[in-house]
């Protein structure tokens, strides 16, 4: 009798714990009268002295729990595996991520959402879809999950990955997706930037690095091919920089690695840090600032520098400045 006594207590303290993180925040909070009563509707009988008794052996665990008279008396649990804002901040992230299809988006938001109280969860959820709604891109690849799963695997293995790279095409009118080459790539890491997540490996043929748009892989596998090491193909000798390379390349195009003397009017300081980082000043005159930067110099840089107009002026090396006056003259 006394071991079931035991057993009934313990049921009810989880359900106290669970009304907590699910009806129970800073602005709605419960009393023991109104704990009670939802476990009296669940088959629970409750006197709110028990209730009592199992808050304080529940905060004596370690779960934050504090009293308030305000907006009413009662009890809310303060603190989550996970806080409103960092769940609001991962939820931006979820909606904000194309390659994150809408289905997937919603499993994800509810997910997230569980970690609030159902009246945080709903409002943060109801502000994301309304805020992104119908402007929203999202792709439709099922796959990149498993894609991701594979290829994070192959990663830590050391090991080739193949896949089938899909490319669109406009068929009777309308843009479709259409199956691509297949590669066999050593992989060395995933790479967010410019919105899309992106595998940056090597492909056996070249001795340099290059990279894929995850979205648009289907079919990917773990090969038993041991991958090549990445201080063959690149300047990375321990392991593959990620940050760094982010920084260097733009738009993902390739490129010589090249270090360029850059002249920027003061108002394009922002846009440069945000580029790369903290910034060495060399000069400082009229209204205009001077930095060198390594960057892959290909079209992505061309076209980067470009759309800057007279803002942003490459002074140095030479070889890049004439690269710039080619491709001025291409678009006149």
């Amino acid at each position: 009798m006394e071991v079931k006594s035991g057993l009934q207590n313990r049921i009810r303290m989880l359900h106290i714990l669970d009304l907590l993180r699910r009806e129970t925040d800073e602005e709605h909070p419960m009393s023991a009268t109104e704990i009670s009563k939802c476990l009296e509707v669940k088959g629970i009988p409750c006197e709110r002295k028990a209730v009592y008794r199992d808050i304080e052996a529940l905060t004596e665990f370690g779960y934050d729990i504090l009293s308030t008279r305000r907006p009413k008396q009662g009890v809310f649990l303060a603190s989550r595996e996970l806080e409103a804002p960092e769940v609001r901040l991962l939820l931006d992230a979820v909606a904000s991520a194309p390659f994150i299809t809408e289905k997937k988006t919603r499993e994800l938001t509810e997910k997230l959402c569980g970690f609030l109280s159902e009246a945080q969860g709903e409002s943060a959820a109801a502000q994301i879809f309304s805020n992104q709604g119908e402007h929203r891109i999202k792709f439709e690849n099922e796959e990149v999950y498993y894609t991701i799963d594979a290829l994070h695997r192959a990663i830590a293995l050391q090991k080739k990955v193949s896949f089938q790279y899909y490319h669109r095409v406009i068929q009777d009118g309308k843009v479709q997706l259409a199956p691509g080459r297949e590669f066999t790539i050593s992989p060395y890491a995933l790479v967010w930037n410019e919105d899309r997540y992106y595998l940056v490996g090597n492909y056996d043929k070249y001795d340099n690095l290059s990279h894929y748009r995850i979205d648009r892989m289907r079919h990917v596998s773990v090969t038993e091919e041991d991958a090549r090491s990445c201080r063959e193909v690149s300047c990375y000798q321990d392991q593959f920089d990620s940050a760094g390379y982010r920084k260097r390349s733009f738009f993902m195009f390739g490129g010589e690695e090249v270090t360029v003397r850059l002249s920027c009017v003061e108002s394009l300081l922002e846009a440069m840090v945000d580029k790369f980082g903290e910034l060495r000043i060399l000069e400082q005159a009229d209204g205009r600032f001077v930095f060198e930067a390594t960057v892959r110099c290909g079209e992505g840089f061309l076209d980067w520098i470009l759309r800057w107009g007279g803002q942003a002026v490459v002074l140095s090396p030479q070889s890049v400045r004439e690269q710039v006056a080619k491709k001025i003259r291409t678009l006149a």
